[in-house]
């Protein structure tokens, strides 16, 4: 769904950063559904941390599944432009265009939009606001990523047409759906990471975005609700094959809806998922994470445990099965295998190097199911859980990510 950036001038780092070509910033998203747009288009301005210098970048934008139906409802038109900190936003080109079109077609079609390389540079550290207006030829929606611009971290919007792609009167009285580039790409030799879910953390400004923010990791969010490990590897080229060849580090926040099957199928589909990611040769470490409460009833809005019902599925063994390492014996999951050849996570042969324990944040001391009450209610929907958990996970993320 998008444009391209550019970034504006700053003092050239030394010495030029050398390395493959990576995404150097921070908060960054594919995108995957259409968002209504005022007449005249609108603009949606948001912010980012460049964690690397990056001199004549390239923006690039993946639209993983630009669909409002089964045939094409409309061409989606977006121009776009970028300022380094408090400087004058400098408009982007494409193939020498101030804009570029797209049609917005039937569900499962990718769409990727590369800017011109920028002859500017941006210095390691920088806030990078990039602006992104849209439009299309019926007045209705264009592509956007699943992230609303975030209150008290981007900027806002602005109705109107093209012009306000360089505009900086931004309102915030509405969440206006934002278009966030997937990538600004220069070379370097530091961490990238690719965040992967379904729809807890699809959501905007979920735990994973705010550990990333909150570190300042580079880092790009490619979540789809309703999806788990079975989905894989039928989406696996609209969810992750654009933006892991860009990335270094995969934290995955998978199996919520991977519940309701048999424990071993569910475990079998975790191996196949996590060996997909690990065919690309840039990826050098993968987290995985535990399954948190879901599906769980109240009575009294998760303010006592005794209120709570959890449901009935695979969630204890496959979190069991995950606590133990992930056992693998010739590749295949055995639960509790004590054979030698046995692989768990961590290990040489085994495809994850890490288990965050996310669950455990949130969840009541007996792992019964239950979201934890002893600091406020978490529960949310009682899958969905409110906005003090994702703090507490992004937290917890914090202490143990590399």
């Amino acid at each position: 769904m998008l444009l391209l950036l550019a970034a504006t001038e700053g003092t050239a780092p030394d010495p030029e950063p050398t390395g493959p070509l990576r995404n150097v910033a921070t908060m960054l998203s594919t995108t995957d559904r259409p968002g209504n747009v005022s007449a005249g288009g609108t603009t949606v301005g948001t912010k980012h941390t460049v964690v690397s210098a990056v001199e004549s970048p390239v923006v690039r934008w993946v639209l993983s599944k630009p669909a409002l139906g089964g045939t094409v409802t409309s061409t989606a038109t977006v121009r776009a432009a970028i300022r380094v900190g408090a400087g004058a936003f400098v408009p982007v080109t494409f193939d020498g265009q101030p804009e570029t079109s797209f049609p917005i077609t039937a569900s499962g079609e990718v769409v990727i939009i590369e800017s011109d390389p920028i002859p500017v540079t941006i210095p390691a550290g920088s806030e990078v606001t990039v602006n992104v207006w849209g439009n299309s030829d019926t007045g209705g929606a264009v592509q956007v990523s699943p992230n609303t611009w975030i209150s008290g971290v981007d900027p806002g919007y602005i109705l109107g047409g093209q012009a306000t792609v360089v505009d900086s009167t931004y309102s915030t009285g509405l969440l206006k759906p934002s278009m966030r580039p997937a990538a600004i790409l220069g070379p370097g030799t530091f961490p990238s990471w690719v965040l992967t879910g379904d729809s807890i953390t699809m959501t905007s400004n979920s735990h994973l975005e705010r550990w990333a923010r909150g570190t300042v990791r580079a880092a790009v969010k490619s979540a789809m609700g309703g999806e788990g490990w079975y989905h894989y590897p039928a989406v696996f080229n609209q969810r992750l094959g654009q933006v892991l060849p860009f990335g270094t580090h995969v934290l995955s926040a998978m199996g919520v809806n991977d519940v309701n099957t048999s424990a071993a199928t569910a475990m079998q589909n975790a191996v196949s998922y996590w060996q997909q990611i690990r065919s690309f040769d840039e990826i050098e470490q993968l987290i995985a994470c535990t399954i948190t409460p879901c599906f769980v009833s109240s009575t009294d809005g998760f303010t006592t445990l005794e209120g709570q019902t959890p449901a009935t599925n695979n969630r204890p063994e496959v979190n069991a099965w995950l606590r133990d390492g992930a056992p693998l014996l010739s590749g295949v999951p055995s639960p509790g295998s004590t054979d030698p050849a046995t692989v768990r996570i961590g290990q040489a042969g085994h495809p994850v190097d890490l288990l965050a324990d996310t669950s455990s944040v949130i969840q009541d001391a007996d792992d019964t199911g239950r979201f934890r009450v002893d600091v406020g209610p978490l529960g949310g929907d009682g899958t969905h859980f409110n906005s003090a958990a994702h703090d507490l996970i992004s937290g917890y993320l914090a202490s143990i990510l590399p």
